[in-house]
């Protein structure tokens, strides 16, 4: 189906949920046999990811076939973004305490999701034993060890000190090296 993205100056609503939608990402995903996916945050607490559904010869309909909510103690969605790695598709984020992404006083966690429903359960990529930091902006590089998240850690701002930069971390991601026959972009 290769109805989406559309044509330039043809404006199309592609979803009507009563919610607030905010950074969406589309991109073809090898899983879905290269259909169009996106995801977009909800409420600024769940990620929903739509794939474009044929509809014969017409371009189609967006249903969700993903939806992602986030812990308790970390329930805001910030900064995500897709990498495509051994031919399945994952989102990465950070996830805050607080609904203000400029929060310099809570500490913050990275997470990674797949799309397909057999790897769509949040991963938390932060150590279980990893101190109380401020994580913010992450990104991906996919090394010949797999992919790693890096991002920007801080230690958190008190009532007594400002907020102190750690320099640039990474996580490695756990899903193993690259397989040349399954990388596509």
């Amino acid at each position: 189906m290769e109805s989406c993205p559309p044509s330039r100056g043809i404006r199309t609503q592609i979803t009507n949920e009563a919610a607030n939608n905010q950074g969406a990402m589309m991109w073809r995903a090898p899983e879905y046999g290269g259909d169009f996916v996106f995801f977009t945050v909800r409420d600024g607490r769940q990620l929903v990811v739509y794939r474009q559904v044929g509809s014969g010869d017409g371009p189609g309909s967006w249903a969700v076939i993903g939806t992602v909510d986030m812990p308790a103690a970390t329930p805001y969605v910030w900064s995500p973004e897709y990498f495509i790695h051994n031919g399945r598709s994952y989102i990465f984020f950070q996830m805050n305490p607080t609904n203000d992404s400029s929060d310099m006083t809570q500490p913050s966690r990275i997470g990674m999701v797949g799309i397909l429903p057999e790897n769509a359960g949040l991963v938390d990529l932060t150590p279980a034993n990893a101190p109380d930091r401020v994580r913010m902006d992450p990104e991906y590089f996919i090394t010949a060890q797999g992919p790693f998240i890096y991002y920007n850690r801080y230690k958190p701002q008190t009532d007594t000190r400002p907020f102190i930069g750690e320099g640039v971390w990474r996580v490695d991601t756990q899903l193993g090296p690259p397989v040349a026959s399954l990388q596509r972009r």
